[in-house]
């Protein structure tokens, strides 16, 4: 019996998430085929068919049982046309026979994601059983400890959850009498049971890469069959590898994990900024912490920290060494987003070695107001301004004036960039502001 999907182990990384103890939102059903008999000696064939694989179907596996031996017994299986994969049966007795497929369909493209079953295929047949009749009365033929993969691991964990609709065998007495026909009866999903331990207890319990909420010891019930990867975490404790077992029909299936304390060797990382708070990430994880913080019990070892404030620059990540006992810490000095401002600078060309006066018409963004413009901020290429000139009927609009022959680091050219920069007073904090033209220096 093949308990994993093969192509989900063909597919590196995903990770399969499983809303624990919530059944599937729908169920499809395999129908295994009825057959009446003339006579004892008589072989006949009965199908066995899914009815719907709504994510495509990629493997399954399953016992064929009748339920009086007998009565009848299986003389063959044959797989169906469309199939060309891996095809196993075995024998366990005349009324008991299991059956393993796996579809690797080898011309999968984008375009045909799936294998032979595409998602949404439906009245597939699984199987075809040979039968013959070997005396009067009535058996059940059904199926057992049944696996259906999709070619979607992503929904349900990869599996195909399915009802089971027995079918009858109906075999003519001596005196030809027909047997009565008894109703077919559906048997439920296949359920099992996880439990997980850990060695100390407590330990938070991850299944298929989610958090379950539950700590250790605890037992899953009614988990549908099939395969399940499970990990613990507890703090203070090394994190174990994850271990991969696969859920039986009516079976717990235990994990249990041994676990081994972190090395004593700790230090602390603090964190603070100017301004704050900033959203802290460590070795590119959100902590889910702002400055200024101090996370303690920290293995020696090297981290790389950086912050995050809205209207602020991302300053450089920092990376540092914690060591042992010792406090390692991040500091840093966040540099504000400017706001664009609209600049015309005149005369638009410039003779740096003359002396004058350089004009900046400056106009601010709709909610900032020029009254509120802090007047010894504002600057232009090295150059403070001398006055700022406002207008009460345009109060977003002000001038500010620069000596020329203060100005640095301007360069000759037909198209310079002359920046101005400045801070206001806005909702109770200090804005930035930042703007620039296009200038002939000469």
């Amino acid at each position: 019996m093949i308990p994993v999907n093969y192509k989900t182990i063909c597919i590196a990384g995903i990770l399969m998430l499983l809303m624990i103890g919530v059944p599937p939102a729908s169920a499809s059903s395999v129908t295994v085929g009825s057959k009446t008999f003339t006579t004892a000696g008589e072989t006949r064939t009965v199908d066995i068919i899914l009815d719907e694989a709504p994510h495509g179907l990629s493997g399954y596996s399953f016992h064929i049982i009748i339920s009086d031996p007998q009565i009848a017994e299986i003389t063959g299986i044959t797989k169906p046309s469309w199939f060309d994969g891996l095809w196993t049966r075995q024998i366990t007795s005349s009324a008991d026979n299991s059956l393993a497929a796996v579809d690797i369909d080898q011309t999968t493209t984008p375009a045909n994601p799936a294998g032979n079953v595409k998602p949404g295929d439906t009245n597939i047949r699984l199987a075809t059983v040979s039968i013959m009749a070997k005396k009067g009365g009535t058996a059940t033929i059904t199926l057992t400890d049944e696996e259906l993969d999709s070619d979607q691991p992503a929904i349900n964990q990869g599996i195909i959850s399915a009802s089971i609709v027995a079918g009858t065998l109906l075999v003519p007495t001596d005196n030809g009498t027909i047997p009565v026909t008894p109703t077919p009866s559906v048997e439920k999903n296949q359920k099992g049971s996880i439990g997980v331990t850990s060695t100390p207890s407590g330990a938070k319990i991850f299944i298929n890469g989610a958090d379950t909420g539950q700590k250790t010891p605890h037992v899953f019930a009614d988990q549908a069959v099939g395969s399940y990867e499970v990990y613990v975490n507890l703090v203070g404790y090394v994190t174990p590898p994850p271990q991969t077992k696969s859920v039986k029909k009516n079976t717990k299936t235990t994990f249990d994990f041994d676990l081994t304390q972190v090395s004593p060797d700790m230090g602390s990382i603090t964190v603070t900024s100017t301004p704050v708070p900033a959203e802290i990430f460590i070795n590119g994880i959100d902590t889910g912490k702002q400055t200024p913080f101090t996370f303690t019990h920290q293995p020696v070892g090297r981290y790389e920290v950086y912050v995050v404030h809205d209207g602020y620059e991302t300053p450089a990540i920092l990376a540092k060494a914690v060591t042992k006992g010792k406090q390692t810490t991040f500091e840093y000095a966040l540099q504000q987003v400017p706001v664009p401002v609209k600049v015309k600078i005149l005369p638009n060309r410039l003779n740096v070695k003359r002396a004058g006066y350089v004009f900046a018409f400056i106009t601010l963004p709709a909610s900032y107001n020029a009254v509120d413009v802090h007047d010894s901020s504002v600057i232009c290429e090295g150059a403070s301004a001398l006055r700022l000139i406002r207008n009460t009927s345009a109060p977003r609009f002000f001038v500010a004036v620069f000596r020329r022959q203060n100005l640095v680091k301007v360069n000759h050219g037909d198209q310079v960039k002359v920046t101005v920069t400045g801070t206001l007073q806005s909702n109770g904090r200090k804005v930035v502001f930042k703007g620039s033209d296009l200038l002939k220096v000469i």
